[in-house]
């Protein structure tokens, strides 16, 4: 569908750049250059366009499998970002940080992942750094 659309651009582009070739004053190939250069990257540029709009953030896929989330608990953050994250521990041993979310995010997990070890101690931590499945509650 996106391909589509590029058809429609290109050929006004290409006019566009052979006017301003023969408007050059030598005559030699300065504008068409540019043009090519411009048409040549202009699908790079759609591509990065595309993976920045359509990618989906890490937390957001851990809730789509809640099979994947065994430890949800909240983190009080001082300093210059202070305030809440949500913090996620996923089967995996990764743990996901969701700045500017309070307890409903938290609440919200713990409800699709009713297996997972809710709160934080220094135990549950060692635990989770071991063996980040142990913390799977059945």
């Amino acid at each position: 569908m996106l391909g589509a659309g590029l058809i429609f651009v290109v050929p006004p582009i290409a006019d566009l750049a052979r006017s301003i070739d023969r408007a050059t004053v030598n005559g030699g190939a300065g504008g068409m250059a540019f043009f090519g250069t411009l048409i040549g990257a202009a699908p790079f540029f759609v591509l990065l366009l595309v993976r920045k709009y359509t990618r989906v953030p890490p937390f957001i896929r851990a809730l789509r499998d809640p099979a994947q989330i065994v430890w949800l608990y909240q983190k009080q953050v001082s300093g210059a970002y202070a305030g809440s994250r949500a913090m996620i521990g996923l089967a995996n041993g990764s743990v996901l940080e969701v700045m500017s979310a309070g307890q409903d995010l938290l609440d919200g997990a713990a409800r699709l992942a009713p297996h997972a070890t809710c709160g934080y101690t220094p135990q549950i931590e060692a635990a989770f750094r071991a063996n980040p499945a142990s913390l799977r509650r059945f």
